[in-house]
């Protein structure tokens, strides 16, 4: 793991990034709501093929398989108050600064976000995929 002092700078712009992970870091609390057991949200950080990669997880129910590949999409939430904004705009944010932001499971057992932030110059990063 790379502690926030030893990572490099990026360029991207500020109030959209604290949106992205305000956005993620929301839904990891909603996600935990009724949740029982252990509720813990974890943040880390790490520097890969120069990108700065924050990741953040819990340990909630996770996001069924069924819906994995819908989550990004605009308008489409599963919550009763949702807009299904918030994850749309973040991807849009994220690539729109050559970053990327992806789903995974999370150590914790629950969901874990990847957001990928290109260090230094803005450049497009390969999909995972």
């Amino acid at each position: 793991m790379v502690f926030p002092g030893e990572l490099p700078p990026c360029y991207a712009g500020h109030g959209l990034l604290d949106q992205v992970f305000m956005n993620v870091i929301n839904n990891a609390v909603q996600s935990l709501g009724d949740h029982p057991g252990d509720r813990r949200i974890a943040i880390n950080t790490d520097l890969s093929g120069g990108f700065i990669v924050v990741r953040i997880g819990d340990s909630g129910p996770g996001v069924p398989d069924k819906i994995r590949n819908r989550i990004f999409e605009p308008f489409y939430t599963t919550r009763a108050q949702g807009t299904g904004i918030g994850l749309a705009f973040s991807r849009r944010v994220m690539e729109s600064m050559g970053g990327l932001i992806e789903l995974g499971a999370s150590p914790l057992g629950g969901a874990e976000f990847r957001i990928r932030i290109p260090a230094g110059e803005a450049r497009k990063v390969p999909r995972d995929r």
